[in-house]
């Protein structure tokens, strides 16, 4: 008995050795895994390869889940199946409000958050924006470090950095209001003391971030020397366009009456908006518009013609108008054609079309149950459309008829099959 107890004690400091062994081996980082800061931020495919990340943080509001859930307004309403229920809509019915914050069904929750992952269910706005304006914070810190690089290209980093700062804090700003603009990399170590700022002093911030980034980046990156690399794969990168665009809704919302006053929908001053914001949002806005009218721009509205769009035929522009919703036969093309201005990577092939081209009905017999979660627009938001002629339906010119209530509508009212 004796020696069956040393060898088993033996055999435990074997083990117990071997176990520290490898905790040791395993914390004995490779010397070419350790990057400096000298070499991470020196030139510009160093740096922009850092900037990398942020980009694929970008959650995707339509595709963060199995199915499309995220327009929680009065103007749709799930058809009824054990699947759907779980969804937010429903989940707000049964007075469940907390579920778009902390449920796998909502692009808030951070619950799962990765910022490598290629995977669609890791990337959510909470965990991911923290994280990245700390990046966007830490790049903006090592600007002096990138020596190895032409004007063009030192103008192409500090645009990217300063737009994502202020784009991470205005995604957070729309469903938290004020908060603490971090504009500075923060100590690990010390108490987390910044204020809570509001909402007009937050947009502020962002807008002058948003006005830098503007200002430093190009209107099309296939344009410029460092974008030649990538010729006919930039539509991602961050540019002049997508930063006037939100230069002007970041301005255009806190110039809201919501935000001026209050929740106030009837009272006094629901129509009071802030006139000096929204004439900053219409400079922003105006600037972006004569850059795309005047054709000096990568975009432009999609050709229609309902009988190509029925038939799924190309405009004369290349593109037809069900692209910019959907794409079928293009190898997986992202959709938005000419339209698109800012929209962040899919994460695989399958995230844009399963359960996603079936969202918007009819209900198909003979589909499992998670496979029919259909989407049915309610009746204000179906009156919203009008009249082929382009006339409001309330309208006396308008020829609306309530006893055919879809002849000759708006035909993007008409669904495409």
């Amino acid at each position: 008995m004796k020696n069956i107890y040393k060898t088993f004690l033996f055999c435990g400091i074997l083990a117990l050795m071997a176990v520290l062994y490898s905790c040791e081996d395993y914390l004995d980082r490779d010397p070419e895994s350790i990057i400096s800061e000298e070499v991470a931020f020196k030139n510009f495919t160093n740096f922009q390869g850092f900037i990398e990340e942020i980009y694929n943080c970008i959650p995707s509001k339509q595709k963060y889940y199995w199915v499309t859930s995220y327009n929680w307004g009065d103007d749709e309403i799930f058809n009824v199946t054990s699947d759907a229920n779980s969804m937010m809509c429903n989940q707000i019915d049964q007075g469940n409000f907390w579920a778009w914050q902390n449920s796998e069904h909502s692009w808030l929750d951070a619950s799962r958050a990765d910022p490598t992952s290629n995977d669609k269910f890791d990337h959510r706005l909470w965990s991911h924006a923290w994280y990245c304006i700390r990046k966007a914070n830490m790049g903006l810190e090592n600007l002096d470090r990138l020596t190895e690089a032409t004007d063009e290209e030192k103008k192409l980093i500090e645009g990217q950095l300063y737009f994502f700062r202020a784009w991470w804090h205005f995604e957070l700003m729309q469903f938290f209001g004020g908060l603490p603009y971090v504009d500075e990399v923060l100590s690990s170590t010390a108490s987390l003391e910044l204020p809570r700022l509001s909402f007009q002093e937050c947009a502020d911030k962002a807008g002058a971030d948003f006005k830098k980034a503007a200002d430093l980046l190009p209107i099309d990156w296939d344009k410029t020397s460092a974008g030649a690399n990538s010729t006919g794969k930039n539509q991602l990168r961050i540019n002049k366009i997508m930063a006037l665009g939100y230069l002007g809704k970041n301005y255009l919302w806190v110039g809201s009456p919501l935000v001026k006053n209050g929740a106030q929908v009837g009272g006094a001053n629901t129509y009071n908006y802030d006139v000096d914001y929204c004439s900053k949002a219409a400079d922003a806005l105006g600037q972006l518009l004569n850059l795309v009218e005047s054709a000096q721009s990568q975009y432009e509205l999609a050709g229609f013609d309902y009988e190509d769009i029925y038939n799924h035929k190309k405009a004369g522009d290349g593109y037809s108008y069900s692209d910019i919703f959907y794409t079928r036969g293009q190898s997986f093309l992202m959709p938005g054609a000419a339209e698109a201005i800012f929209r962040g990577p899919v994460w695989s092939s399958n995230g844009s079309a399963w359960n996603f081209l079936k969202t918007w009905g009819p209900k198909v017999n003979g589909l499992v149950e998670h496979d029919n979660i259909i989407h049915h627009p309610t009746a204000n938001y179906v009156h919203n459309y009008g009249m082929a002629n382009g006339l409001p339906l309330d309208d006396p010119e308008s020829g609306y008829d309530p006893n055919y209530p879809f002849k000759d509508r708006d035909p993007r009212f008409i669904m495409i099959s």
